[in-house]
């Protein structure tokens, strides 16, 4: 097996569609206009993919996993790092070793590269390979949810038994805050906001406007609403949502919530989080998720919404939070402490 970056050709390009198609289906990842967005247009720089290819039949493309360019704040320090991302392997080359392989050359690839670190939050059969090849499971993101339109989760007869009970858990609160859903491009407030709140913890992803314009107003395939928060016109909070489907199931995502910690009426910050949940149950959302670890306010105002941490039943699936770090003259110590990184579900790629 050769193990190399994707050479940015359309061949290769078809050829890794092909790949997404034959293993998912017609899904995002066997979109070219989402190809290109992810892997090409990202503010932050173009992605690396990483491909295997068998020799033995004519150079095809088996597996690759993509690296998004990102950049952190660490220490008030920018840093750019690599989110791991797009692990697919051809179904008829599974069991063979393929994604162990290509795993085990990260090393090599990227420290050619000067990158810091990697980080990532694959899935349960991806994170033991990467764990068993230089990455370090730090932490489990916490997984939040809030019932909405419950009755809609289950099906038959439980749905039916349940409908009469789904108005116990509308958002009934009275709006008094200056909330406004976001129609046009993110502008430098938003930066204001993200400089402030990148020195609460030590570790930051530090998501400019030009990133959250790419990310979630120029995203191909999906819908997000953005909700923004104002107190004397001045930005102090946002939340961006998403709507989607999870094993069959209406779902509504908090992809991204920020807040200034030192506005003293934190009341508003209900407020906004109040609105987003209204938006989900006028769309028949049946349950509300999102992450935030304990310790930070937004966790709290989550809580305060009737969040709380998802039970077992729901047998959901882990989100390990992995890292590399490749350059070891950097803070590598910090790092691996989970309690020092600001993370949401959209700081990776699923949500």
């Amino acid at each position: 097996m050769i193990i190399s970056e994707w050479n940015q050709t359309e061949k290769e390009k078809s050829d890794i569609l092909n790949l997404a198609m034959k293993t998912f289906g017609e899904t995002e990842l066997s979109n070219s206009s989402y190809f290109d967005w992810q892997y090409l247009h990202n503010p932050q720089g173009k992605a690396t993919v990483v491909t295997v290819k068998d020799e033995n039949a004519n150079d095809a493309i088996v597996g690759i996993n993509a690296f998004l360019p990102m950049n952190l704040m660490v220490n008030q320090s920018q840093i750019t790092c690599l989110l791991s991302c797009n692990s697919i392997v051809d179904p008829d080359y599974r069991k063979k070793g393929i994604f162990t392989q290509l795993v085990s050359n990260l090393p090599k690839i990227f420290t050619q590269k000067k990158i810091s670190f990697i980080y990532g939050i694959p899935n349960s059969n991806s994170s033991k390979i990467f764990t068993k090849n230089n990455f370090l499971e730090i932490g489990k993101l916490p997984l939040l949810v809030k019932p909405l339109k419950l009755s809609g989760y289950f099906g038959q007869p439980l749905s039916v038994i349940m409908k009469p009970f789904d108005i116990f858990w509308k958002p009934n609160k009275q709006i008094k805050s200056d909330i406004q859903l976001l129609d046009k491009k993110f502008e430098s407030e938003f930066d204001d906001l993200i400089t402030k709140s990148s020195h609460r913890l030590p570790i930051f992803h530090f998501r400019n406007k030009d990133y959250l314009q790419w990310r979630y107003m120029n995203h191909p395939t999906r819908h997000y609403q953005v909700f923004t928060l104002r107190a004397n016109s001045n930005l102090i909070g946002y939340v961006i949502t998403r709507e989607m489907e999870i094993h069959k199931k209406r779902v509504g995502v908090i992809v991204d919530f920020l807040i200034d910690a030192e506005f003293k009426q934190k009341d508003a910050f209900l407020d906004l989080i109040y609105t987003a949940l209204k938006s989900f149950w006028n769309n028949g959302i049946s349950i509300a998720i999102t992450t935030s670890k304990t310790g930070l306010i937004e966790n709290e105002i989550l809580c305060s919404s009737g969040f709380f941490t998802a039970p077992s039943i729901l047998k959901q699936e882990q989100l390990s939070f992995i890292i590399s770090v490749l350059d070891n003259n950097l803070i590598s110590p910090q790092l691996k402490i989970f309690d020092n990184w600001f993370i949401t579900l959209g700081d990776y790629d699923v949500f």
